[in-house]
């Protein structure tokens, strides 16, 4: 059995997500998180980059007939990764 698990910052608590800031907000965050999986410095293609793949997964699940209940997505892991633990 499989179980999804949902990692975040302590400080900033659970299913908090940057997609739905503007850009410059994420890149500010993302710079303080304090994760090993959380690269400081990357650029702003990578936030529009990111932006644009989560919307055209958003499209093509509802093109197969989903209804998200969210504009923006959240995240999970497939089972336990102590990596990605604060």
């Amino acid at each position: 059995m499989f179980y999804f698990y949902h990692y975040y910052e302590k400080k900033v608590g659970p299913f908090v997500s940057l997609s739905g800031l503007e850009i410059k907000e994420q890149m500010k965050i993302q710079s303080e998180l304090t994760t090993p999986f959380h690269i400081e410095n990357r650029n702003e293609w990578y936030y529009e980059r990111r932006r644009y793949l989560e919307q055209l997964v958003r499209s093509m699940f509802i093109e197969k007939g989903g209804l998200p209940l969210l504009d923006v997505p959240h995240y999970m892991a497939i089972g336990e990764c102590p990596f990605l633990a604060t």
